[in-house]
């Protein structure tokens, strides 16, 4: 692997942990952690933002863990299988989870509606 790949490799494989520390604070679904103390209490009963929430977080680690694997030749070489259904996983969870409840957490985004439109517009 040459260097700038693996500059890549590494840089991804730092973020992706950087996030699942993140994540995993929220896993105790106490209300008073950092993001979520910037939402009032109508917001934080509301259970289309709980499952928002909740499945956006945790699907944006597993995102970033295969999306590691995906671009690692040696790796699609040699498990071209294993790369295809990571593949396949990966979109579904884009597609169909990350993006879709991203939109459900952009209609409550702090900062009045050019928050709301500019995180409604990533989902497009």
């Amino acid at each position: 692997m040459c260097f700038s790949a693996t500059l890549f490799f590494l840089s991804v494989a730092a973020l992706t942990i950087v996030m699942l520390t993140k994540v995993i604070l929220y896993l105790s679904f106490e209300l008073e952690i950092d993001f979520l103390t910037t939402k009032t209490d109508r917001v934080l009963a509301k259970k289309d933002f709980q499952l928002g929430f909740y499945v956006h977080i945790l699907s944006s680690w597993w995102v970033m863990g295969i999306g590691l694997f995906q671009f690692i030749p040696s790796f699609v070489k040699k498990y071209r299988r294993m790369h295809q259904t990571l593949g396949k996983v990966y979109v579904f969870s884009i597609l169909f989870l990350a993006a879709p409840l991203g939109f459900i957490l952009a209609l409550y985004a702090n900062g009045g509606l050019p928050a709301k439109v500019g995180f409604s517009l990533q989902y497009l």
